[in-house]
């Protein structure tokens, strides 16, 4: 079995833009089980990642979940550190629902707006590349809808 290496706490260098975007991707255990796509579980983690947002902790331009792990694409908010909203998410989402996460995260800084798009089309065709739907809009598990 595949184990990442734990990288540690890690801070976002002073010279990234406070408003800088984020791909992130958060793992569950066991891996290779459907940990997410289904309800209430599903449903709970969109709503969980929602209400962060209308808290104003961050803005979120597209969450995908998947059977075993998710995608967000972020932008943290002022006064609010990547690491810390994602360890306070995951910490809100274990207590709330039996999910097991694996420790950390992996995350990349999305730099100009070429990248960000080819992020976005990634993580919105990975159900399409698991073989889980035909095309991404038949996936029921992400957000923004529409």
């Amino acid at each position: 079995m595949f184990y990442r290496k734990n990288l540690g706490h890690r801070e976002v260098p002073g010279y990234v833009a406070w408003n800088a975007d984020f791909l992130v991707t958060i793992c569950t255990l066991p891996r290779g089980a459907n940990n997410l796509c289904f309800d209430p579980i599903g449903s709970g983690v969109l709503d969980a990642a929602r209400r962060y947002e209308t808290m104003q902790k961050w803005g979120i331009w597209l969450l995908v979940l998947m059977p075993d792990h998710l995608h967000l694409i972020v932008t943290p908010y002022v006064g609010y550190n990547l690491s810390g909203l994602v360890a306070d998410w995951k910490r809100f989402l274990r207590r709330t629902y039996p999910i097991k996460f694996q420790r950390g995260f992996f995350d990349h800084r999305i730099r100009n707006t070429e990248n960000f798009n080819l992020k976005c089309q990634y993580v919105r065709a990975n159900p399409v590349r698991a073989g889980l739907v035909r095309r991404p809009e038949d996936w029921p598990w992400f957000y923004p809808k529409g």
